[in-house]
């Protein structure tokens, strides 16, 4: 297996060390005032497959978020240091998806309210298992991969030249994309959505014909070459058009 070298920075220039990691797609910015748990942390992350960088300053940690391409930061914070769950949010200024995990001691859960309330995505209390370390920063890659999933399939959504919608089971629009605004002479999604509320009869000459074609596409039948004339707003005429 393919493994990369990638150097720890730290504010200490003596402490500097590289270990090897296996190179995944997710990379993980650990920091901590404390360099051996950095350390440590990074090298237990390195050893379960992700990427890692690891900082010991808050300038560091600020400026590694414009140069890296990580989308999960892991935060130490020691007793009472309500500093870093204030920084946390020029963290989410930086980075607006930025997931971050903070790292408390023990007995410090008002912390970790204002944490979630600044924007942390999770926290977990020291001493901690790797088990639990591993859980919470699977469940974050596992998010941040369906939230990429849901920005790729929704950017094809919007960007297509059909017209396409998602409807509710009793007829009203819940998406639509603006291809099908554009079709239908409307001025945005928000009206399309707004004044439909039994799309068959209200956009459908034929209403009969749509549902006994949605009835066949819910048997899984094939339909192709099919023609449906609908009915588009005119707002010159400021009333309605068959097509």
């Amino acid at each position: 297996m393919k493994l990369k070298e990638v150097s720890l920075c730290s504010t200490e220039k003596s402490k500097k060390s590289n270990v090897n990691i296996q190179t995944n797609p997710e990379h993980i910015i650990v920091f901590s005032s404390n360099f051996n748990f950095m350390k440590s942390t990074c090298n237990i992350l390195s050893e379960h497959g992700y990427t890692t960088s690891g900082f010991t300053s808050i300038e560091d940690t600020l400026n590694s978020l414009e140069g890296l391409s990580a989308d999960i930061l892991l935060i130490d914070v020691e007793k009472g240091d309500y500093l870093k769950i204030d920084i946390l949010q020029n963290f989410l200024k930086i980075k607006r998806a930025l997931l971050c995990i903070i790292v408390l001691e023990q007995g410090e859960s008002q912390l970790a309210i204002e944490a979630i309330k600044k924007g942390a995505f999770d926290y977990l209390f020291k001493p901690f298992k790797i088990e639990m370390l591993l859980m919470i920063v699977n469940k974050a890659t596992e998010f941040n991969r369906l939230r990429k999933d849901r920005d790729f399939y929704y950017s094809i959504f919007k960007d297509a030249v059909e017209g396409i919608y998602i409807r509710m089971p009793h007829g009203k629009y819940s998406m639509v994309n603006p291809s099908l605004v554009n079709i239908l002479g409307y001025r945005d999604c928000g009206e399309l959505i707004g004044k439909l509320n039994d799309m068959p009869d209200q956009i459908y000459v034929e209403p009969g014909r749509y549902n006994k074609i949605i009835h066949l596409l819910h048997r899984k039948i094939l339909l192709q070459d099919l023609n449906l004339k609908y009915i588009v707003k005119m707002e010159v005429l400021s009333g309605f058009q068959k097509v």
